[in-house]
């Protein structure tokens, strides 16, 4: 097993343990860069006809365990907050 594989997993497992849906990049409409990290793009886009912030992960198949935690912290901080 890769050492990057795993947690490409736990990520997995993490957004289903936590009710969270991962939607495909596909599926928006009018993607308009607002934001860069580490690991991940910020866009304003449009689904179903309303707009969203929607973070892409870049390259998610090498996700490192740093990254994992990060990504981690941030989605709760928004189920937290509600941002």
């Amino acid at each position: 097993l890769s050492k990057r594989s795993k947690p490409k997993r736990e990520l997995e497992k993490y957004l289903k343990d936590s009710n969270i849906k991962w939607f495909d990049y596909s599926e928006f409409s009018e993607p308009e860069i607002i934001g860069s990290g580490g690991c991940a793009n910020v866009y304003s886009a449009t689904f179903q006809g309303k707009e969203y912030a929607l973070k892409s992960l870049k390259n998610n198949l090498s996700l490192d365990y740093k990254q994992f935690k990060q990504f981690k912290r941030e989605v709760s901080n928004i189920l937290l907050f509600g941002i």
